[in-house]
Parts: structure tokens; C-alpha cells; sequence
């Protein structure tokens, strides 16, 4: 007799568009297409190149993907044009309502105070510049934050501290 504990199962970025994408070719109407997806996976690191162990100790409670058309001119994050996603997850993928065309993403920090971190506190990747089209998944890939990871030790410099 087996008495071992199942081990649990984690799903990754690719099973949970292969899930939508299933749901689709089945014909449920459970998810919208009104656009494109994206998914991405991210790590923390601290500004020394080492590995941020836990986002709750860096004060960090989600990762935001923010998207604007290339064309628009618009610079920031803007409402009804992001996700935001578990940090710890180390994860995510939005719903098909990307609008399609050149579009530009970017991710920011957002500390537990449910606030952006602040600008200089933390670096990410430049906007990542990919063409969205209606009912496809576009990647991101794996994107590097780094941030400062001991809150008590860094003041105004740490990247989810506010004094």
C-alpha cells in the first residue's frame, strides 16, 4: 500500500493558454475573444545579482503588466490596459483582451501597500515591443526585476518602503 503524499500539481504558463485555448476549440463561451493575450514568467533578484527568496519579505505583493498600442502615444500604465498578478506566482497570462496591432509592454513592482514601487527603487526590463493579434498568446519570456530585498536595512532606497 502506497502511503506517500500526492505531490501537487503546479501549472505553468504554457498549460494554462493550452486551457483557454481548449475551452475555445470546444465551444464554451466561458472565454471572451476580444483581442489578444499575453503570458510571462518573472524572477526577483536583488541589485548584488542575488536571488530574492521570499516577495512578501521585499515587501512585494504583485507584479503589474501594464500595454499601450505603439501608436498611441501614451507612456504610463493606464486603466483597463493591465494585470496584475501574484508575485510569488512567478507568473501570469491575461484574458484575450489585448487590442490588437504593435503594441508595447511593460512590468512594474506593486508593493503590499497595493501602490507601484517607487521610480529608481527598482530596474526592469525596457518596454518589450511585440505584435498582438486577435485570439493569439503573445510571450514575454522570462523578465529579471530587481529590487532591494531587506526593507530595514535600505530607507527611502528600498523599493516597497514607504516613510
Amino acid at each position: 500500500m502506497n502511503t506517500s503524499t500526492p505531490k501537487p500539481v503546479h501549472s505553468t504558463p504554457a498549460l494554462r493558454v493550452l486551457i483557454l485555448l481548449g475551452i475555445q476549440v470546444l465551444g464554451f463561451q466561458c472565454v471572451a475573444i476580444d483581442g489578444g493575450a499575453s503570458e510571462l514568467t518573472w524572477s526577483l533578484r536583488t541589485f548584488g545579482g542575488g536571488p530574492v527568496e521570499s516577495c512578501a519579505d521585499a515587501k512585494v505583493s504583485k507584479v503589474r503588466l501594464c500595454w499601450n498600442a505603439v501608436d498611441s502615444g501614451v507612456t504610463g500604465c493606464r486603466p483597463g490596459s493591465f494585470r496584475d498578478f501574484d508575485c510569488q506566482d512567478q507568473t501570469g497570462v491575461t484574458l484575450f483582451e489585448i487590442e490588437p496591432g504593435r503594441t508595447a509592454f511593460f512590468v512594474e513592482p506593486i508593493c503590499e501597500d497595493a501602490q507601484p514601487a517607487r521610480v529608481g527603487t527598482y530596474q526592469v526590463p525596457p518596454k518589450i515591443v511585440r505584435m498582438v493579434r486577435e485570439g493569439e498568446v503573445v510571450s514575454l519570456e522570462s523578465l529579471l526585476i530587481t529590487i532591494t530585498d531587506q526593507p530595514e536595512n535600505c530607507g527611502q532606497e528600498c523599493t516597497c518602503v514607504r516613510e
